[in-house]
């Protein structure tokens, strides 16, 4: 249960690191720091409403809906406050662990699909995998960029935490 604790903290400790680091990073325009429906400069409002439109727009099977999907357009799984946002809804995610390192299942995703075009490749949890948590799918107005940032990076970034940390 220590371990478990000084885990859980270090990845807290990580996450305020990088967050402080891309805070302070100059990688561009700014992010969006209202919940509105206007651009942030980076393209101009028709170009931003026509890719709004687009993440709105609810995809179909002939249209490259599946064959695994959670849901039908991107905006479902993130609209709160505005398009773009958050979710109310959550996402299964699972894995294992082998020597204290967590592991995707078979084919390097972590997340499991709720729905799929045929029923016969629905997504079920294998035995193997038993480590499942429900997860929020987060802003891309923001806080979603840290998604963006690779895990060696991350990786990279606490082996420096530690040194610095241990000496």
């Amino acid at each position: 249960m220590k371990r478990t604790v000084l885990t859980n903290w270090r990845i807290l400790c990580l996450f305020a690191l990088v967050t402080v680091l891309i805070a302070a990073a100059d990688v561009g325009p700014e992010a969006t720091t209202g919940y509105d429906t206007l651009t942030n400069g980076a393209v101009d409002q028709a170009t931003h409403d026509a890719d709004r439109d687009q993440f709105e727009e609810p995809a179909t099977p002939a249209t490259g809906l599946g064959p695994l999907y959670n849901a039908t357009s991107c905006v479902d799984c993130h609209q709160d406050p505005v398009t773009g946002g958050s979710s109310q809804v959550s996402e299964m995610r699972a894995g294992h662990m082998e020597h204290g390192v967590f592991v995707n299942p078979e084919g390097g995703i972590s997340l499991v699909h709720d729905r799929a075009t045929n029923r016969q490749i629905q997504q079920r949890i294998p035995a193997t995998e038993d480590i499942h948590a429900f997860r929020m799918s987060t802003s891309v107005l923001g806080l979603g960029y840290v998604e963006a940032v690779d895990d060696q990076t991350l990786l990279d970034l606490a082996t420096q935490e530690a040194k610095l940390t241990n000496g």
